[in-house]
């Protein structure tokens, strides 16, 4: 269900979710986290935050620095540095971020709010 790796203190940690997952999850160390699965819930992410291409994944908000969403995710995306929408991907949710990078073939429903860096 998780897989960690640790390659280094300096680096970040790795975990891996293949399975499907309910409830909610905070992270406040800096972490890569891949979800492979289905995810339903709420989730805080300390780092970098991927949602793999079969993902299926429903929260209320997601909050995490740097996001990249390949599958589907329905629900809000808070207080984001980065946000990447790659081909394939589908969200339906609102989103408040620094950076927005929508890819060729990726689909996007709801409200787009572009943060400043001062606040």
């Amino acid at each position: 269900m998780f897989e960690k790796k640790n390659k280094s203190k300096s680096e970040e940690s790795v975990i891996a979710i293949k399975s499907n997952f309910e409830g909610n999850l905070k992270i406040i160390s800096p972490v890569y986290l891949r979800i492979e699965g289905g995810f339903k819930g709420e989730l805080e992410v300390k780092g970098r935050l991927d949602i793999g291409q079969e993902a299926d994944v429903e929260v209320n908000f997601i909050r995490a620095d740097n996001i990249m969403i390949m599958g589907k995710v329905k629900g809000d995306i808070k207080n984001c540095h980065r946000l990447e929408l790659a081909p394939g991907a589908m969200l339906i949710g609102n989103i408040e971020t620094l950076v927005l990078v929508v890819q060729d073939g990726a689909f996007f429903q709801g409200r787009c709010q572009v943060l400043s860096k001062d606040g």
